[in-house]
Parts: C-alpha cells; structure tokens; sequence
C-alpha cells in the first residue's frame, strides 16, 4: 500500500496525522480484477503507471523476479521529475534479478536533468515500448486514466486486454456527467441500521461513504472504487448521482435502486439502508 498527500482529503489526512512507524494498521486484502490472469491476459503485461499508481507493478515486478510469476512485465512509468519515482529502487532490485523479463522505462515529465523519455505518456511511447499481443495494465491519477482509457481505443487494444485498477473517486469536476451545478451544495442523509436511525450532514461533492465515516458510521469498503460492492446499500429515498468510473451494480440493482456507497454523490436529501457491521 501507498499513501501519496496531494491533497487535502479524510484517509490521507488521518494517515498523515496519525499513524507512526510502528503502528498497527488491520487491513482488507486487495478486491478487483486488477491482477494477471493467464485465461484472460497475454504472457507480456504493459504495465503504465503514474506516481504512486506504480505500487502494484513493483509487487508484480518482484513475484517475477523471485519465480512466482513466469511473465514478461514492461513498466512505463511516468513522473514528473526523477526524484518523484516511487518504489524506484524495489523496481531496479527486481529488474537486476530478471532483466531478460523485466524492463522499466521512465518518462519524466518535467526534468530537465533526465536523459531518458520527456513528456507525458503518449501513445507514440506507449507503442515504442509494446510487444505485439501484449496485454495493458493501468494504475494511476485519474486525469492520466482518461487519457490511457482513449488512447487504448485509439490502438484498438481489445477489452479483455485493458486492465485498469479500481479508480479510487476523482474531484467530481472529473467524473463525466456529474452536476457541476451541485458542488458546494450539502445535503441530510438518513440513516438507517437495523432499528437504528441517523441524520448526517453530507456533501454533495463527497461520496456518500465519506459522509457516513466522518459521521463514525462504520460501512464496509474494499475498492473505494464502485467495483467491488462490499459497500452496496438501498437508497430508500432521494437522488444520487453515480460515477460511471468502474460502476460494478449488477443490473437488478440499477433496476431496484441499489447503489454502491463509495460512488456515489447525494444530489437530495436521502434516506438509505445499510447493513449493521
């Protein structure tokens, strides 16, 4: 796990602010499908990534190298100056111990002592450094997601063959076809737990699941994306917004007006039902 501080925001705040080397931190396994599946994927995974997005590929990278994983694995990793690079030298370690399956090019996209690849990751670099048949791996910001996402349709890179790791909820500015017309506006959300009842405060700029854990309403979350559903809840009431980013609702539950907590962005007052935990 990573944790990059970027912006003000509840999880890395309280990180930041509470946690010290040597505490103790209980914490879910990885959900998703953002991991290599032989049926699914070739034997050369693309992986691109930008800032702390690099962390499952370094993980990636080492099971290679200790012979957990018998792949190829080309890393394209972008940074905006050398000395941003996350988990640099875990990945040098890795490719030392199997450079025939291991490659890392990096491009920085504003280093002027670099030598290596400037710029952003474009298409033009992602096809210099592509086997033929590879499968793509994506893990990073959002804005360089919409990117990868297009540029992908533009190679005609298959669906099966584009993987791309839960992306956590942008500032909604991002989400295409959020309400801009909502932010700043902030709502009542009901609560209800069993017998139990509670009114929170909410932002309609906030997932509602945010809303709930500032309010110390324990709901369950994995993803934090919309995939997994860990946080699927019923919305008895109200209007919500729901991020097309990675929506995992099966179809009966778009029908019947379930939706999952960690995407998506109350645009009334709502009365909802989650499970006691």
């Amino acid at each position: 796990m990573t944790i990059r501080h970027n912006v003000h925001y509840l999880v890395p705040d309280w990180f930041l602010e509470n946690v010290k080397v040597g505490t103790e931190i209980t914490a879910a396994l990885p959900f998703g499908h953002f991991h290599y599946e032989p049926l699914r994927d070739s034997d050369h995974i693309v992986g691109i990534a930008g800032g702390s997005g690099i962390t499952p590929f370094a993980s990636m990278a080492k099971e290679i190298a200790h012979g957990k994983l018998d792949i190829d694995l080309t890393v394209i990793y972008g940074s905006v100056k050398h000395t941003d690079i996350v988990c640099g030298d875990e990945l040098e370690e890795a490719r030392k111990a199997a450079p025939d399956k291991i490659h890392v090019v990096h491009v920085m996209s504003d280093d002027d002592e670099w030598d290596g690849e400037k710029g952003f990751v474009t298409e033009e670099i992602i096809r210099k450094y592509s086997p033929e048949g590879a499968s793509y791996f994506f893990c990073g910001p959002p804005v360089m997601f919409f990117l990868i996402d297009r540029i992908m349709k533009e190679m005609g890179v298959p669906l099966k063959r584009f993987r791309h790791d839960a992306t956590a909820q942008p500032a909604v500015q991002l989400i295409p076809g959020f309400p801009i017309d909502q932010i700043g506006m902030r709502y009542k959300i009901t609560v209800m737990r069993g017998i139990h009842k509670d009114v929170i405060d909410a932002a309609a700029d906030e997932p509602v699941a945010v809303a709930l854990e500032r309010a110390a309403i324990p709901i369950d979350t994995h993803c934090r994306g919309g995939e997994c559903g860990y946080c699927r809840t019923q919305l008895l009431e109200g209007d919500i917004f729901v991020s097309p980013l990675n929506d995992g609702r099966r179809a009966m539950d778009k029908e019947l007006g379930w939706f999952h907590a960690c995407s998506a962005y109350p645009t009334s007052d709502l009365k909802i039902k989650i499970p006691i935990i």
